[in-house]
């Protein structure tokens, strides 16, 4: 078979002996898929590395096995969007450059909020189109979704459409489409203006990284191009810290694990370079906390690996440190803060594809 194809079918986890683990089954076992993975030696099961950590616990779990979805903070309460469901495997072997970006997924339309107090999740309007890798960001009372992955994989199905929920309305509201498709990009809002960088999108038979910014005004809902990026990057996390907008670690055509770290000032209309991440990764989440940008996560699908490294950034120091683990290690998950704690939610426990329905939150305070 040729390694195109064959990239599917790498182990899912290096499992460490003498850990307490708990089995998640991976997103799909279609015969074809059990049949490939038995012929190259390879696992039917994805394992978590979960461990007790300091400042670490174990939150009620979503609902659902989900992949990449998002979420966001409005009014103390975690808004949940997006993520897939199910890799739906055809029987029949798919061939060519683009094989993989032809593989059909199922995407979630759901929309949830989660109380951390009581740890119920409860089912809001769901959002216009079923979605994965999307950017999801808030501004007050309003969420958006920006971009995304529809039903394939990869590039294969790449949108660049925007939407708006209205918390006090339960309601969406499609907003002017963004110049360029993209998913597994960063978003992030500075002083009313909505700034997507980097990300996927079509043009290579496993999608095209990007490193273009574009902006859109809220107010007049309109979109603009902002200066690239100095290097093009997809899966990457973003947040905003004291009105700059950061985007870390990532994927490019040669490494599923980037250690790049760049943050964009809108007063100035400048990227600039940070130190790299100490642990680099893709697919990771960041977050703000108290003063300091939080990288979680992420890992490394080219050479199979997760890291559940929490790496920390304080401006004044200008430096990164590694202060914590994950207490249980993913990739392709939803994080957002409320009140002290980081909250984390779903993605794979494993290099590649797979879904849980982890919930998880972490502060920092208690950790030491």
């Amino acid at each position: 078979m040729p390694r195109r194809v064959l990239r599917f079918w790498l182990p899912l986890a290096v499992i460490a002996a003498g850990l307490a683990l708990v089995p998640v089954v991976a997103l799909t076992e279609t015969s074809v898929e059990t049949r490939l993975k038995k012929a190259a030696g390879l696992p039917h099961r994805c394992l978590p590395d979960t461990q007790d950590e300091p400042g670490w616990r174990e939150e009620a779990s979503m609902p659902l096995d989900t992949d990449e979805p998002r979420a966001v903070t409005v009014g103390g309460k975690v808004y949940l969007a997006g993520g897939i469901a199910s890799i739906d495997y055809p029987e029949e072997e798919l061939t060519g450059p683009d094989a993989q970006a032809r593989v059909p997924v199922t995407s979630m339309k759901t929309f949830r909020r989660f109380d951390p107090q009581s740890g119920r999740y409860e089912t809001l309007a769901p959002m216009p189109e079923a979605l994965n890798h999307i950017g999801l960001v808030a501004d007050g009372d309003d969420i958006y979704v920006v971009g995304g992955h529809g039903n394939r994989l990869y590039g294969g199905d790449v949108r660049n459409s925007l939407f708006r929920y209205s918390v006090d309305e339960d309601r969406w509201t499609r907003l002017a489409d963004m110049p360029t498709a993209r998913g597994a990009l960063a978003v992030g809002i500075v002083d009313g203006k909505l700034y997507a960088a980097g990300g996927m999108t079509s043009g290579h038979p496993l999608g095209h990284a990007l490193k273009s910014l574009e902006v859109y005004d809220i107010a007049r809902d309109r979109w603009s191009r902002g200066p690239d990026m100095p290097t093009a990057r997809e899966h990457v996390g973003g947040t905003v810290l004291d009105g700059r907008f950061y985007v870390l670690g990532g994927r490019d055509a040669r490494t599923d694990a980037l250690g790049t770290a760049t943050r964009f000032d809108p007063a100035s209309g400048e990227w600039e370079a940070l130190p790299p991440l100490r642990v680099a990764a893709g697919g990771l989440e960041a977050v703000n906390e108290d003063g300091a940008v939080l990288a979680l996560g992420g890992g490394d699908d080219r050479g199979g690996t997760v890291t559940g490294a929490v790496q920390r950034y304080e401006p004044s120091e200008d430096r990164w440190r590694v202060v914590s683990r994950m207490r249980t290690p993913r990739h392709g998950f939803a994080a957002t803060v409320v009140g002290s704690r980081i909250y984390t939610f779903g993605g794979s426990p494993c290099a590649l594809f797979a879904a849980s329905k982890f919930a998880e939150s972490y502060d920092p305070g208690e950790a030491g």
